[in-house]
């Protein structure tokens, strides 16, 4: 749904970085989760520091970028078992059930402008897209020299 898709766009544009060989995304994966988050149950659980990209509605101008991490939100993580799905707070949960992983959760989100049916980014979403890139590689360079 247009802008709600923004971490989709952002997964590809950083999938063709990789593909040209980026140094600085070497041992990572790229998940595009979508709405099929337990389907994911297994990757998230391998994973020390998860980054998740999405359009995220704080109330700021439309194409604002937000950083967040855990503790910069309150989750009532309280799991919704049952055949309307999980969402991707759930998933991460039951992941920390399990192997206690992910053990770093960070969060980059935009402002949507719309939320219509379609596929195609709003203006606004489309200009946040390289700033929002050049953060999560910095955000990985970061994460990989804690590493070594």
């Amino acid at each position: 749904m247009s802008d709600d898709g923004v971490g989709i766009h952002l997964i590809r544009k950083l999938q063709k970085k990789v593909h040209k060989g980026d140094d600085s995304l070497k041992n990572i994966s790229l998940l595009e989760v979508g709405t099929s988050t337990l389907y994911y149950l297994e990757a998230i659980s391998r994973a020390e520091n998860l980054i998740l990209l999405d359009a995220v509605k704080g109330g700021a101008q439309a194409g604002s970028i937000y950083h967040l991490q855990e503790d910069d939100f309150k989750t009532d993580l309280q799991m919704n078992r049952d055949f309307h799905g999980y969402s991707v707070l759930d998933v991460i949960k039951l992941s920390r059930e399990i192997t206690q992983l992910p053990a770093n959760l960070i969060i980059y989100g935009i402002e949507p402008e719309t939320l219509s049916l379609g596929e195609e980014l709003s203006r606004s979403v489309k200009n946040a897209l390289p700033k929002v890139i050049k953060l999560i590689i910095e955000e990985i360079k970061t994460i990989n020299n804690k590493l070594t």
